[in-house]
């Protein structure tokens, strides 16, 4: 059976404009709900492997992200597998597929903009593209046997995480930099729940016209 032909069924009023509202405020939702423990418990393991030694302070930091990175990103998938698993069967794999790419892109993000010097900017835009690029690809196996074409997926699982991370770069590197204006904790947790709101805007919207695309009535 065919992507169009399985296409076809799903209810197309159903991914309109009050789906990608929806997808927008449930998937930040997730995020405010579980970005502090995640970080907490991941860098808290991070940090006991250094000083056990047994990883390096580069390793263990990268494990102690991605694992925060991992874990935002598993209640992320767990909230949008919940807004689709109606409209297409089988999306419970959606839920590690988002996770796997949360700790990507995280975690890169901050090692690489740590290794060049403050390289928020740089860090948010690598991890961003690998991260999102990743989670595109693996969700887009989900997506294509119901979805008539999946491009515009693939280019904005990437480019919407790239965004994110960079508006939340910058942010953490006016506040680690002292500059004038530090926005403080507070206004770095508002920072980070607009860019996520970002990312989910621009993947909900994607998600929303692939599956109402003009191919789909052929």
């Amino acid at each position: 059976m065919t992507a169009n032909t399985v296409g076809s069924r799903l209810d197309r009023q159903a991914f309109s404009g009050s789906f990608w509202l929806w997808w927008a405020l449930l998937t930040t939702l997730g995020f405010l709900l579980s970005f502090v423990l995640a970080f907490a418990k991941g860098i808290g393991i991070g940090s006991l492997c250094a000083l056990r030694g047994t990883l390096g302070l580069g390793a263990a930091a990268f494990l102690g992200l991605a694992i925060g990175g991992l874990l935002v990103g598993a209640v992320m998938g767990v909230v949008q597998w919940l807004i689709i698993r109606r409209h297409i069967p089988g999306a419970a794999r959606w839920i590690w597929q988002t996770a796997v790419g949360s700790a990507l892109a995280f975690a890169l993000a901050i090692v690489i903009a740590g290794a060049v010097g403050q390289g928020w900017f740089l860090g948010g835009l690598i991890g961003g593209l690998i991260g999102g690029g990743v989670a595109g690809f693996l969700q887009q196996n989900v997506l294509k046997e119901y979805v008539p074409d999946t491009k515009l997926w693939l280019i904005a699982s990437p480019v919407s995480w790239a965004v994110a991370l960079i508006i939340m770069g910058i942010a953490m590197g006016a506040a680690v930099g002292r500059a004038p204006g530090n926005p403080g904790l507070v206004m770095l947790a508002l920072v980070a729940i607009i860019a996520v709101f970002v990312q989910a805007a621009i993947t909900g919207f994607a998600l929303m016209r692939s599956v109402i695309s003009p191919q789909q009535s052929a």
